[in-house]
């Protein structure tokens, strides 16, 4: 069970984003801002709102059951789940009411919270580059499956002061992801760095095993690690889920990034591990984050890189959305003129034939590799200050 103001004020959010758009979604707007009913604060779900007849429409019950998902997220003991993203944000929240009041325009910011700001950016750091796409969806799979195994009793609540009145349940999902590092690629071309919603294949499939009989309705917020005025907010019917996706213009998109390669919850750096330090020179203060891990070894990752390239050329033959990871967007701009007319080779033939390519066209691909950098704004170790073997 979640904090009941965090609950209160994901609610809040996803009403007003509701009742700024128009047909379905401002439908459920209205039916998430129905009057409360009262019950004891533990009871579940965790909202049930009574909507006042509407048009066409009489008086619905609405049960609304709330729930986070996280990114970073970490595999605990008996299957189950745990969130690195609430320990971030209960971190930020302490830092920030511990030193604040202390900072002034005036006065000389107290080493304490530099040391409390390094250490911050450091945990941040750590739990960004260990988060992988399976972790993602790993976390969504286990907090969604949780909350079927009590739809039933979420209906047997409703059942208590339905009376007369027509019962409906939603879904409320938070979700707190960082997946601004990923090229989008779409009929609009390709996107990065850009706040494009993570909506991926995988994830409709695993909400398409909702029974829309006694789930109705899914209120999807899509925000940042710390949640922003950015957060997009998706409000659908879960019948015919793919369809009604496709009416409001919304993407899915089919993930190829080399992280999906990896098993389970394994992250790509083993022993890992960030740092913080500062330097203070009159009214400039500069941060040092030092990393320290032992990478995934280039063989293996070029392999994963190489797999990811052929299943991007499936899904292009499909004329499908796709999201991918820089090394096979970077894979992909620099060789696929290379390969992309050689059918049926397997990623060892490509491995194996990637040396004499590269030795032949040494001048224009060391040209393709700047015109990436510089296109898209990405440097070596983009993400890091040092790292370790």
């Amino acid at each position: 069970m979640g904090n009941k103001a965090d609950e209160q004020a994901c609610l809040d959010y996803a009403i007003k984003e509701c009742l700024a758009q128009h047909g379905i979604s401002k439908r459920i707007g209205l039916l998430l801002s129905g009057e409360d009913i009262q019950r004891d604060k533990n009871e579940r779900p965790d909202f049930m709102r009574i909507s006042a007849p509407n048009g066409n429409h009489g008086s619905v019950i609405l049960g609304i059951e709330h729930f986070r998902v996280d990114h970073f997220s970490r595999e605990l003991t008996n299957n189950r789940v745990g969130s690195y993203g609430i320990g971030y944000e209960k971190n930020l929240k302490k830092s920030v009411d511990t030193w604040q009041p202390q900072i002034s325009s005036d006065k000389e910011i107290p080493a304490g919270a530099l040391e409390s700001i390094g250490e911050l950016v450091a945990q941040l750091l750590s739990q960004q580059i260990q988060a992988t796409y399976n972790s993602f969806i790993g976390a969504f799979s286990y907090s969604l499956n949780k909350h079927i195994e009590s739809v039933d009793f979420y209906h047997s609540q409703l059942e208590k002061y339905a009376g007369s009145h027509e019962k409906k349940l939603a879904f409320l999902i938070e979700i707190h992801s960082d997946f601004h590092k990923l090229f989008f690629h779409d009929k609009k071309g390709t996107h990065y760095g850009e706040k494009t919603i993570p909506l991926f294949d995988e994830l409709v499939t695993i909400m398409e095993k909702i029974d829309p009989g006694k789930v109705h309705f899914l209120i999807l917020c899509f925000g940042n690690t710390v949640y922003d005025d950015s957060t997009k907010v998706i409000a659908i019917p879960t019948k015919n889920l793919r369809r009604q996706l496709a009416k409001r213009n919304i993407p899915i998109y089919h993930y190829a990034g080399h992280d999906i390669c990896l098993s389970g919850f394994q992250t790509p750096r083993l022993d890992f591990k960030a740092t913080s330090d500062y330097e203070r020179q009159g009214d400039n203060i500069d941060f040092h984050i030092t990393v320290a891990s032992r990478d995934i070894k280039d063989e293996k990752k070029l392999e994963m890189v190489v797999d990811m390239y052929r299943y991007i050329k499936k899904i292009e033959r499909k004329k499908l959305n796709y999201a991918t990871t820089d090394l096979v967007e970077l894979f992909y701009e620099v060789f696929d003129e290379y390969f992309s007319k050689l059918n049926g080779l397997s990623t060892e033939d490509i491995i194996q034939l990637i040396p004499l390519v590269a030795t032949a066209n040494k001048d224009k691909n060391d040209l393709k590799f700047l015109e990436f950098e510089k296109k898209w704004g990405i440097g070596d170790n983009d993400d890091e200050t040092g790292t370790t073997d």
